[in-house]
């Protein structure tokens, strides 16, 4: 027989060391309680409401429950399906009391990214634990495995509905060593070790239906600390959840649990300090391996007054995105695999560079490629409205009250280049190019060419103030500059030239091609004489075609005048 007698007693001393009588885990199964085939939670405290999350078996299924509601479940699931057998884990959360959004939009404002800390306001009670479906019916979670006493194992089941930690029918021996232990070997502590224990490479092997090790930190002076910690194997209520766990026995919390069943590294911490998700390689800080969109959420659950919302960060061979799953799991943010380099850069400044890395303005757009689609390839910003309205696309652009509006076309940090302003103050509006203004449209919508003076609903000039000073009037006439001011090189026309002219002049009748059906009368640009011609030879000016007429209407007075005055010279009789 391996164990010697001393070593039998060394093991009774260390079982008085680390094994303490078991008690009720705060995640344990028994907050809920089975009536009829329908689980209820009886929350503690004032709420209102509260959530239930049901997950097993490749499964989740979710309840909100109103202000003074009990939380149930049955063994089907919100669709009426029957759950299949297994084991399920569940979690209730109680929900505060909403606050409004006032209130919460200025602790937001507030907060300034910063968790805020609401210890003066209620925190919901979260409670965990596990259940079982056998059959197609839940099992009883108020059943509790007895402390394993040898004399229960081998004449019943081992099951009673009774306080865990409680031990009947065993006769207890205590030992007490007053000096240091030391076990030349391995050793077995419960109610299950057998002699003649085959150890194999266990150093020390616990070993009965419900193993638990405490740290019962006895300080009990100054500000020594003195948390309870407990490792718990499994739950001991019927159906309840195979698992190992981390409990704060003082706290009444369980921060760390494994499932069991779950993957080979499902957490891992690498040498360099990576934790790997999935993965026992971790490349960087933390890496998360999936066969199928690895996924991050963001749960917001309204435990504390808050307006639930639910984020989802993932990625897969289409995109990465951020899912709005609380809102239709919309995806308002995603990136294409193989998006260019700094197609999204926000600088220190709070600049952002679509396509650049050294944006110079809030927002700076560089485009190099080709715009798929009827869009021009050098369009680099795109303004759509695909709704069927009336408005179209929109694009503001607004400067503060006192200052002016720009969209510059070209290098905005070329003061020559072109540029559009709106200007507050007068609500006047002014188009440039070339470091000049070419068009202008005041408060009142008269609208001025090259010419900085508008007195009439439009004026057309060659630059400055005072321009050419054509205009078309209120009315509708269109009137030219006719000022000296506004010409030089000034001659007189020849008459020969003007009849020359005349004669050349060939009327006709016609369409203009953009307006088919409407005729006009008039002349064709290539066929006038040069006198009358545009240096392009495409484009005719009414005056200059007026001005001939009325030279060779001058000429012909003069000669009817003339000859009018002769024919009275031969009608008159001589005396």
């Amino acid at each position: 027989m391996r164990q010697s007698l001393t070593q039998a007693v060394g093991i009774a001393a260390i079982a008085v060391l680390l094994l303490a009588v078991p008690s009720l885990a705060a995640t344990a199964g028994a907050e809920a309680a089975l009536s009829g085939d329908v689980l209820t939670w009886s929350l503690a405290g004032d709420n209102n409401g509260a959530t239930l999350r049901i997950s097993g078996q490749g499964i989740v299924v979710e309840q909100t429950f109103a202000r003074g509601a009990t939380p149930t479940q049955s063994a089907f699931d919100n669709s009426g399906n029957a759950l299949p057998d297994g084991n399920y884990t569940w979690e209730v959360r109680a929900l505060a009391a909403p606050m409004s959004a006032a209130d919460q939009a200025a602790i937001r404002h507030n907060q300034e990214g910063q968790p805020v800390d609401r210890n003066d306001n209620f925190r919901g009670e979260v409670i965990s634990g596990a259940f079982t479906i056998l059959n197609g019916s839940i099992v009883d979670p108020g059943l509790v495995e007895a402390v394993g006493a040898p004399e229960a194992a081998s004449t019943g089941s081992g099951i009673q509905n009774t306080t865990e930690g409680a031990v009947t029918n065993v006769a207890l021996a205590d030992f007490v060593i007053n000096d240091d232990l030391i076990v030349d070997g391995s050793a077995c502590i419960g109610f299950d070790c057998i002699n003649g224990e085959v150890f194999g490479f266990d150093t020390i092997r616990l070993k009965e239906n419900n193993v638990r090790i405490k740290f019962d930190d006895t300080s009990n002076s100054g500000a020594f600390p003195n948390r309870d910690w407990q490792l718990t194997a499994n739950d001991s209520s019927n159906g309840g959840a195979n698992k190992f766990s981390i409990e704060d026995i003082s706290g009444g919390r369980t921060p760390f649990t494994i499932e069991a069943a779950a993957p080979s590294h499902s957490l891992y911490v690498d040498d360099g300090g990576r934790v790997g998700l999935g993965t026992s390689t971790p490349v960087v800080e933390l890496h998360v391996v999936n066969g199928d969109s690895p996924t991050l959420r963001l749960e917001q659950d309204g435990s504390s007054g808050f307006t639930a919302q639910t984020w989802d960060l993932a990625g897969n061979e289409t995109n990465f995105f951020v899912r709005d799953a609380t809102n239709g799991s919309q995806l308002p943010f995603r990136i294409r695999p193989s998006a260019p380099t700094n197609s999204i850069y926000v600088n220190t400044n709070g600049d952002v560079g679509m396509g650049t890395a050294s944006p110079k303005a809030p927002l700076h757009v560089i485009s190099g490629g080709t715009v798929p689609g009827t869009v021009n390839a050098a369009t680099q910003l795109l303004v759509q409205n695909t709704a069927a309205t009336t408005d179209g696309a929109i694009v503001t652009v607004m400067a503060g009250t006192a200052g002016n509006s720009q969209i510059f076309f070209g290098d905005p940090d070329n003061e020559l280049a072109g540029r559009f302003t709106y200007a507050h103050g007068s609500d006047t509006m002014r188009l440039f190019t070339n470091g000049g203004e070419r068009v202008r449209i005041d408060a009142t919508g008269q609208v001025g060419f090259n010419t900085t003076t508008l007195s009439h609903p439009l004026t057309v000039g060659t630059g400055g103030t005072n321009g050419n000073g054509a205009h078309l009037t209120a009315g509708g006439v269109w009137t030219n500059g006719s000022s000296r001011d506004f010409k030089n090189h000034i001659v007189g026309l020849e008459t020969a030239e003007a009849m020359t002219t005349l004669q050349g002049l060939t009327p006709v009748r016609y369409q203009y091609n953009v307006e088919p059906g409407e005729e006009y009368v008039g002349f064709i640009a290539e066929d006038v004489p040069e006198l009358v011609a545009s240096s392009t030879r495409k484009h005719l000016a009414s005056m200059d075609i007026v001005a001939v007429l009325t030279k060779v209407v001058q000429e012909q007075q003069k000669t009817i005048e003339a000859l009018a005055a002769r024919l009275e010279n031969l009608e008159t009789p001589k005396e």
